[in-house]
């Protein structure tokens, strides 16, 4: 009879399926900025570069964080006013829904992209 010795590492796959998570979330959130960057609106101050993004993990997944805020000086949350607006006129290549856009479009690879960030993770 042959013998063999299993050696259980679920905890280790557990971990590595979660930081596989957080990379590809990571990786969806960072390219939908970089997209965003080129179409943020420049009027009333540079709203570029209040941009950031973060992944806040949990043991259920992980969830990705764009944000912009009101330049220094601004008065009301400009961010929000530029995004929603669609009446305000913008210079050439920047409109409203900056954000919303790119991400309709990161939608048809933003599943793979997390499941190629698992896949590398477990390997």
């Amino acid at each position: 009879m042959s013998r063999f010795q299993l050696r259980w590492r679920g905890d280790e796959a557990l971990d590595a399926l979660q930081a596989g998570v957080v990379a590809g979330v990571r990786t969806v959130a960072r390219f939908i900025f970089d997209e965003a960057q080129g179409f943020v609106p420049l009027d009333g101050g540079d709203l570029r570069a209040t941009g950031r993004t973060f992944v806040r993990a949990s043991s259920t997944g992980a969830t990705g964080f764009i944000t912009y805020d009101s330049p220094p000086g601004a008065t009301v949350a400009l961010a929000i006013v530029q995004h929603e607006r669609l009446t305000m006129h913008h210079g050439p290549g920047r409109k409203a829904k900056y954000l919303e856009d790119p991400i309709v479009a990161a939608r048809r690879i933003a599943g793979q992209v997390i499941a190629q960030q698992i896949r590398r993770h477990l390997s």
